[in-house]
């Protein structure tokens, strides 16, 4: 694999390059720019397209790092942008951010459905409150630690 060095950092590939926040191109654009045309990797990485087409959107890119430092889901942030999941996650990639899982952002609510399961509350009236079925307030308290409840009918 070919490595080129620019702006006095250690030699990268052109893929490495092309996700640095300094690349103005895709990888595709880099690569022609460096190996079909010739053009330094500096400015390769630099330079703004002559031709008139799809730029890369960088208020997109900022809308997506805001969204990841609130705590958002990947696929909250692709409704809201109107992207596809795969779009907002390359993006992620790309930029290097961790964004929250459904699992990490359930903790506080998962908790609360244990301790109220333990505490003896109707399976029904808790599935009605938190807008989730009965069978899954009975896995997240048995995942919390509780007890496995014995209905009327076994002894």
């Amino acid at each position: 694999m070919q490595r080129f060095e620019a702006f006095g950092e250690e030699p990268k590939s052109l893929a490495a390059w092309s996700r640095d926040p300094r690349c103005v191109v895709g990888y595709t654009g880099l690569r022609h720019r460096v190996l079909d045309y010739g053009m330094a990797v500096e400015a390769a990485l630099t330079a703004p397209s002559p031709l008139p087409g799809p730029a890369r959107d960088t208020s997109r890119d900022a809308a997506i790092r805001r969204a990841a430092e609130a705590g958002r889901t990947i696929a909250e942030v692709a409704r809201e942008l109107g992207l596809s999941w795969n779009a907002v996650r390359s993006v992620a990639r790309r930029l290097g951010l961790k964004f929250t899982t459904r699992l990490q952002r359930n903790v506080k609510r998962d908790a609360a459905i244990t301790a109220r399961y333990i505490a003896g509350e109707p399976i029904a009236a808790l599935a009605r409150e938190f807008g989730v079925d009965q069978g899954l307030i009975c896995r997240i308290a048995r995942k919390g630690g509780a007890p496995r409840r014995l209905g009327r009918h076994r002894v």
